[in-house]
């Protein structure tokens, strides 16, 4: 069974969705990946306040993408985890056969 999860945060928010969950697992020993849309990490209020410009040009394809090579790093496929529109890049990283299974909240 895979030992690591990388989580993906949905619309609106950041990685630091997963702040509580991430803990949770590692202190059960699985690696926990959770990186950020491209040009969208940091505090979710000034996110939310003042979004970088760029962020306007990302896509699901970037997203995706994104993940994809995090997915990359690692040494076995692993569990995906996605909130909101993050279930969305979790279907389509499964599609691709980049992860061991998935789960969409």
């Amino acid at each position: 069974m895979s030992k690591s999860v990388v989580f993906i945060h949905g619309a609106f928010t950041s990685p630091s969705c997963w702040e509580e969950w991430v803990p949770l697992y590692e202190g059960r020993g699985v690696r926990c990946v959770a990186p950020a849309w491209p040009h969208n990490d940091g505090d979710v209020a000034t996110l939310r306040s003042k979004p970088d410009p760029e962020l306007a040009g990302v896509g699901v394809t970037e997203i995706v993408e994104r993940y994809a090579a995090a997915i990359g790093e690692l040494d076995e496929a692993p569990w995906l985890l996605g909130h909101s529109f993050g279930g969305l890049i979790v279907q389509l990283l499964l599609a691709q056969g980049l992860g061991k299974g998935g789960v969409a909240i």
